[in-house]
């Protein structure tokens, strides 16, 4: 072969300078999506960090498809860290899809327990969405949090809660009113505060079919800053020593502000003991900004031992910024 030939060939297989561009930026941004999955394990010692946390799907996503693509381009070396890194992602994401091996057996469930935990955005002015949701899917226990009067007489002036015999509403003007509904009978009603913010966290007890549960209402500040971060995980430690302390199963449902892979959850259930009900069911993002192009699941119901959720679904769009957490549980005859 002649050597105009072999240069030639080379000339080929040589990228073109858009290739070359779209290559270094695609390994920019694989690093950089890389470097943030990887900062957010240190969230517990700078707030910012625990906010790179909640996208563990789009990290994986990214760097799945990035690795492959570089990995094709021959840079190796960037593809590599970015497989490894989509791999460590997919690690905490896959979980969630697999049935928690702690969980009780469903075949024995002698009694079922619906609960739906819902917060609906003070300033949603859907008021009849929100009225067909909770019609629709008929919970036994409703959890609405950013509740405040207004809301609050629009619901009841069109007979909604009429099949729920026992409430406990906290309407306040500023996204941290909360109420529970119930269809079973409620006792030992409290309203706790747990925080500096003066927040009202609703505590009861559910009695089902010779069952009793302690059922936690919560909803935190957003860890907007370094200050409302700490008063958040405050809060939830306050939530979790409560339920550590019941002298009966307890369930805590509501809108946490946190996802399954922050810190502050993980301290959650492992001071509450209690399980996420989520497990085996797949991520099912609650709060969706931008048109639902970031979507991440930061409304939890946690459950303990005595119960199993037989199932577990997001609900529609009713105006608000998060969907509906609605789960059905079986409870098991030793949960007396």
């Amino acid at each position: 072969m002649s050597q105009s030939a072999i240069e030639l060939k080379e000339d080929r297989h040589r990228p073109t300078w858009v290739r070359g561009f779209v290559e270094r930026r695609l390994e920019f941004l694989c690093l950089g999506v890389a470097g943030a999955s990887l900062l957010a394990f240190a969230g517990r010692w700078w707030w910012i960090l625990d906010l790179f946390c909640h996208y563990r799907v789009y990290y994986a996503m990214f760097l799945l498809v990035g690795s492959i693509t570089l990995l094709q381009w021959q840079r190796r070396k960037p593809a590599a860290i970015a497989m490894l890194m989509a791999i460590v992602n997919l690690v905490l994401v896959v979980p969630l899809q697999l049935r928690d091996p702690t969980a009780p057996a469903s075949d024995t469930d002698v009694s079922t327990l619906r609960v739906m935990s819902l917060n609906v955005n003070t300033r949603n002015p859907h008021r009849e969405s929100v009225a067909n949701c909770i019609r629709k899917y008929q919970p036994d226990v409703l959890l609405m949090m950013e509740v405040n009067q207004s809301w609050l007489d629009d619901l009841h002036a069109v007979s909604l809660f009429a099949d729920f015999e026992y409430q406990m509403e906290q309407p306040r003007e500023d996204n941290f009113g909360i109420a529970i509904y119930s269809r079973h009978e409620l006792t030992e009603q409290a309203v706790r505060s747990l925080s500096a913010h003066d927040l009202p966290t609703l505590v009861t007890t559910i009695h089902v079919d010779g069952h009793r549960f302690r059922f936690i209402g919560t909803h935190p500040v957003p860890p907007i800053n370094g200050a409302m971060t700490r008063t958040r995980d405050i809060q939830l430690q306050a939530v979790a020593q409560l339920a550590a302390q019941s002298d009966i199963p307890c369930i805590v449902a509501g809108d946490l502000n946190t996802t399954s892979w922050s810190y502050c959850f993980g301290d959650l259930l492992k001071t509450s003991r209690l399980r996420d009900s989520r497990r085996g069911f797949g991520v099912q993002p609650t709060w969706f900004l931008f048109g639902g192009l970031l979507q991440i699941p930061i409304d939890h119901v946690l459950i303990p031992d005595q119960l199993t959720a037989s199932g577990r679904f997001i609900g529609p769009d009713v105006g608000s910024d998060h969907r509906a957490v609605i789960v059905d549980l079986g409870i098991l005859p030793h949960s007396r």
